[in-house]
């Protein structure tokens, strides 16, 4: 179940200015917790999914879920953005289905 959607748009006219794509994300996280209304869900994720980038994060996912104090849950990388998103999170429910209190909550990030 999807729950809350969050999305940072980070227009630049410096590199002074750019904010590390991990950092993005994290708000991005903290935009879609928002946007349900209900404090305190990022630490309750069972899944993390990020669509692959050209960062050289080896594992963003696990590094975004670390930060929000998600614990136990499955993270991954997909193929880079574009059509490869929408076979993520469309295939994301039927990955967590029977999953006990499972939720999710989706980041995108626009550099």
């Amino acid at each position: 179940v999807l729950v809350g959607v969050g999305q940072l748009l980070n227009r630049i006219e410096s590199l002074e200015q750019a904010i590390e794509p991990i950092e993005m994300m994290l708000d991005a996280c903290g935009r879609a917790e928002r946007d349900t209304g209900v404090g305190g869900l990022l630490c309750r994720v069972r899944s993390v999914r990020v669509i692959k980038g050209v960062w050289n994060y080896e594992n963003p996912a696990a590094l975004i879920a670390e930060r929000i104090g998600a614990t136990g849950l499955r993270s991954s990388q997909g193929r880079k953005a574009g059509i490869a998103m929408a076979p993520t999170i469309t295939t994301s429910p039927q990955n967590l289905a029977g999953t006990p209190n499972s939720g999710k909550v989706a980041a995108r990030n626009i550099a």
